[in-house]
């Protein structure tokens, strides 16, 4: 018996094919048999079947469907049940193709040798003989129910083509065909580009990658991916790895160092190998739970080091934060630290959490990767890390029992005790010698009483030892008892017995570095390198490393993980804190006010800069002290910075934290950053709500809230921060919250209101030296001239002011922004060539200043003129890219423009279904954020679609909404509205 899905549809029983005739009823059986074994609604066959339109008789449809369905597998002795509102095909899974494909899959990508991969790939391939349901299904059902097992396909052929490599197979012709049919699949152009050069065609291997740059750049508007760049710059150099046997595939490896002297727990490692090695159609996932310094970590990490070779695709290693000094670490913010390790620039990650999870899991669907997340707080912060595809693993360590993600998704948990007695002797005598132990077996006994099996523990204790090879085991046994022995009893609370040992480790240190190691313990961060070592201890940056070492040689902190940084354990830093004094406090704050100055400087080089920062006339200026460029230093120290300011605020030092936060406001405006630095802005606001910081900090958050069309708060906000900076003097700030403060009224409509707030503005600004602000200001005033309608001379005029201030000043964003706004300005008034000329201008002004927000805004004016000027085509190149970019970027004003232009031009297109879903989002976009004049162009665009497509109800229903909206706004879009109406009413 088997049922074929992957061509055209076809049932054999007995050696004997089965007809269905009727097309929704061989479409009915397979929807049951892509389902194969779980009930499937009546609701979704009708959904599916009708696409969204069943009739009313659509029911008894199905029913009859169902029971004619029933008497033809009857001789196959299959059943089909009724559940309720569902039916439910009892079938095996392997009697289905699509099944034995998608299981047949999963097993290859957990085969590590590729002369055994390719054989089943290969049998997996050929069991497709062409589309999905191919004589059964329209595209549109084959798209809904396909496009994931295409995607899968598709993988299939990946892996199939890295076999081949691995095996010395190098099919070029058939993967540049591959190639061409899918060009922007970047996996295929690497395997394909490695297979040409392995051949000797590296010519040809360079050309395939120049030709699908210069597609994703003019089709796409992106550049290659790191994998995809970093494969040709190996070839330009001719690297010789790339000559060898094994397929060197783009791996990310972020995993901590391996311990060297790793022992005992055979049986969890082969809990591990037999989760790893288990059947399951997701990402599986392992929660290994305990006792803080239970060695979690260690095994997890040690593990991952051994299985290696089943990830092909490399390890990804973060550290949650769950039970830490300081705040764990959000959902969101992990699963961008997450796409940032797979290659993705910051700015190209979404900053709502949903979608960045989103985009992390469709990264990892045709992946082979092991995710190792350590230290969870609950199995909520887990859930939107878990990757999607079944080639990954994720191995999570927490000491909660995480039972949510046992429950609800599947998580094999292993609870992890404490060492026995003989793997801990072991790992005692590894470190100190056996000789020691075996001389004395009561006194190493005790020791390991004292500890309690933690590892952590047992590792800090060896470690004294070993570091004392006269002292006798007794004798630590006894300075331990004389100290608290009563917390140190094998039955008492581990963390006691763990900071008993710390004690001793902490008593053997010179002064300097336990004076380093009491204020680490203050830090909001759990790592360190050694320029902040430098800047707490007010010595150098050499002595500070040299510190580190030692710190590191006591076990008290663990040895470098990435570059120059050192990591202490979340319990480690616990009492390091509780050793703190006063003078640590004190120094702690000076090197906060050291690290203000580093965060003032790096924001003084940014190249484009929304909000004048603050700076502290006690504040001396320093030379830039580190190799790192500032701005990359800010990204690098981003988790630093922001835990600084919540840290001030924490400790009831506010003027610290507003002033961080200040600093930190132009970066932020990234997308990647806004969330944290919103959260770090609001504490210290609230620990400061009045004064010079709160304003401040009132003009970074309305900034950045109108920025996002977030307007209901917005307007008090930047009002009330005009009003403080005014009160205290400041100019320069209160006009740039005026500025602000008119593109929100300008925004709801408020006209004269926003006329008011940029003439203040101005009129603070122009006779002080140019600034960005002056420009943004004279931008703000020309969008509302030509709101109002003004003549296009005076609209023209602010733009290009606003032009020459930011060229004067260097901001070459600020230029483009201006420059797109003029060219917008030119082509409503009918002067298409300069529009054009100003519009092209911008984009190359974006371009040099890597302003990718920027580059959408040109991008879609661009499509606008070119629509305007009948030149469709030109107009959907530059609209796609426009709409990707701002997709990407998730910035709701800029997903509504970009989803607007390409509905409109879609419906120039005469492609009406793409049109009516682009206007029907945007109509719902505009709706969301609040503005009458978006709304109402939406909804008329939409109305003229559904004319277009022919159902004249729904135009007139959107129609007349259009209207309603137009009344709100003034009396000639009124009649526009009006005119259109009419021409879809009935006569009479």
């Amino acid at each position: 018996m088997g049922f074929d899905l992957l061509g055209p549809v076809r049932f054999e029983y007995d050696g004997q094919v089965m007809v269905v005739r009727r097309r929704q009823e061989r479409c009915g059986l397979c929807l049951l048999l892509l389902e194969a074994g779980r009930a499937v609604p009546v609701e979704r066959l009708l959904e599916l079947l009708w696409d969204g339109r069943a009739p009313a008789s659509s029911r008894a449809t199905v029913h009859t469907y169902i029971a004619r369905l029933r008497r033809m597998i009857a001789p196959t002795g299959l059943r089909l049940e009724t559940k309720g509102a569902a039916y439910l095909l009892d079938v095996d899974r392997r009697a289905v193709d699509v099944h034995r494909f998608s299981d047949g899959l999963d097993a290859a990508t957990r085969i590590a040798d590729p002369a055994e991969r390719l054989p089943l790939l290969r049998d997996l391939l050929a069991l497709w003989r062409g589309p999905l349901m191919a004589d059964t299904a329209d595209d549109a059902l084959r798209e809904r129910l396909g496009t994931e097992l295409e995607a899968r396909r598709l993988t299939a052929l990946e892996l199939h083509a890295q076999a081949q490599i691995e095996v010395g197979l190098h099919a070029c012709d058939e993967l540049l065909e591959l190639v061409r049919r899918h060009p922007t699949r970047e996996r295929l152009v690497w395997l394909a580009m490695l297979a040409l050069y392995r051949s000797g065609r590296q010519a040809h291997a360079l050309e395939i990658y120049r030709r699908t740059r210069t597609h994703l750049v003019e089709e796409l508007g992106i550049e290659p991916s790191a994998e995809l760049r970093g494969l040709h710059e190996r070839m330009l150099r001719a690297d010789p790895t790339l000559s060898a046997g094994e397929v060197a595939t783009p791996r990310r490896e972020y995993l901590p160092r391996d311990v060297p002297d790793f022992t005992g727990r055979a049986g969890e490692l082969r809990w591990l190998d037999t989760v790893a090695g288990g059947r399951s159609p997701v990402a599986v996932v392992s929660a290994i739970s305990g006792t803080g310094g239970m060695g979690k970590t260690a095994l997890a990490v040690h593990w991952a080091h051994a299985a290696m070779r089943r990830f092909p695709d490399g390890q990804l290693y973060l550290d949650l934060r769950g039970h830490g000094a300081g705040a764990a670490l959000g959902a969101g913010e992990a699963v961008r630290r997450l796409l940032r390790m797979l290659g993705l620039p910051a700015a190209s990650i979404p900053d709502q959490d949903d979608e960045a999870a989103a985009l992390y899991r469709a990264r990892l669907s045709a992946r082979r990767m092991l995710i190792v997340l350590d230290n969870a707080a609950s199995a909520r912060q887990v859930r939107p890390l878990l990757p999607g595809g079944p080639g990954n693993l994720v191995v999570v360590t927490s000491r909660d029992r995480l039972a949510g993600l046992v429950a609800r998704d599947g998580a094999h948990r292993l609870d992890l005790d404490s060492l026995t007695d003989a793997e801990a002797e072991d790992l005692v005598a590894q470190i100190i010698g056996p000789h020691r132990t075996r001389a004395e077996p009561q006194a190493a006994a005790a020791v390991i009483r004292i500890c309690g099996g933690l590892p952590l523990a047992l590792r800090i204790a060896a470690t004294n030892l070993a570091e004392q090879p006269g002292m006798t085991l007794r004798s630590w046994v006894d300075a331990v008892a004389d100290d608290r022995l009563d917390r140190l009893a094998v039955d008492g609370d581990p963390d006691s017995a763990v900071r008993a040992v710390f004690a001793l480790s902490l008593a053997r240190l010179a002064d300097p570095a336990a004076v380093l190691f009491r204020r680490l313990g203050l830090l909001p961060v759990t790592e360190v390198a050694p320029w902040l070592a430098a800047d707490l201890t007010g010595g150098s940056e050499t002595a500070a490393a040299d510190l580190l070492g030692t710190l590191r040689d006591a076990s008290l902190l663990s040895a470098p993980r990435t570059g120059a940084r050192f990591v202490l354990h979340d319990l480690v830093q616990l009492f390091a804190r509780e050793q703190a004094d006063a003078d640590d406090l004190a120094a702690l704050q000076r090197s906060y006010r050291s690290l203000l100055g580093l965060a003032l400087h790096a924001d003084a080089e940014l190249p484009s800069k929304h909000y004048p920062t603050p700076r502290p006339d006690d504040l001396a200026d320093r030379a830039w002290p580190l190799s790192t460029a500032p701005a990359q230093w800010l990204a690098d120290e981003w988790d630093l910075l922001v835990g600084v300011a919540r840290d001030c605020v924490a400790r009831g030092w506010p003027d610290l934290a507003w002033r961080m936060v200040a600093a930190l406001t132009n970066f932020a405006s990234n997308r990647s950053y806004i969330a944290e630095w919103t959260d770090a802005a609001e504490a210290a606001l609230a620990a400061a709500p009045d004064g010079y910081g709160a304003a401040c900090l009132l003009l970074g958050l309305g900034g950045m809230m109108r920025g996002r069309g977030e307007h209901t708060s917005t307007a008090a906000m930047l009002g009330r921060a005009r009003r403080l900076f005014a009160r205290h003097g400041d100019d320069l700030r209160a006009a740039t919250a005026a500025s602000q403060l008119s593109m929100v009224y300008r925004q709801q409509d408020r006209v004269r209101s926003a006329q008011v707030a940029i003439d203040w503005a101005i009129a603070r600004l122009r006779d002080r030296p140019p600034t960005s602000q002056l420009g943004q200001a004279y931008v703000a005033r020309g969008n509302l001239l030509t709101l109002r309608d003004d003549p296009q001379d005076l609209v023209s005029a602010s733009f290009e002011q606003a032009a020459a201030v930011m060229r004067a000043v260097g901001d070459l964003a600020g230029e483009g922004h201006a420059l797109t706004c003029l060219a917008s300005s030119l082509r409503r008034t009918g002067d298409p060539g300069q529009a054009l000329v100003a519009a092209e201008r911008a984009a190359e002004l974006f371009v040099a200043a890597d302003d990718e927000p920027g580059q959408c805004a040109a991008a879609l004016e661009l499509g606008r003129l070119h629509l305007d000027t009948g030149d469709i085509d030109a107009a959907w190149t530059h609209v796609r890219r426009g709409l990707a970019d701002a997709r990407d970027s998730y910035h709701p004003r800029a997903v509504r423009n970009a989803v607007q232009l390409a509905g409109e031009i879609a419906l120039h297109r005469d492609d009406l279904p793409t049109a009516l879903a682009l206007l029907a989002e945007a109509t719902e976009l505009s709706r969301a954020l609040g503005q009458t004049r978006p709304l109402h162009r939406a909804l008329l665009h939409l109305s003229r679609a559904h004319a277009a497509a022919g159902d004249v109800a729904a135009a007139l229903r959107t129609g007349e909404e259009a209207l309603a909206v137009a009344r709100t706004i003034d009396p000639p879009t009124e009649q526009r509205a009006l005119t259109w109406v009419r021409t879809l009413a009935p006569p009479g």
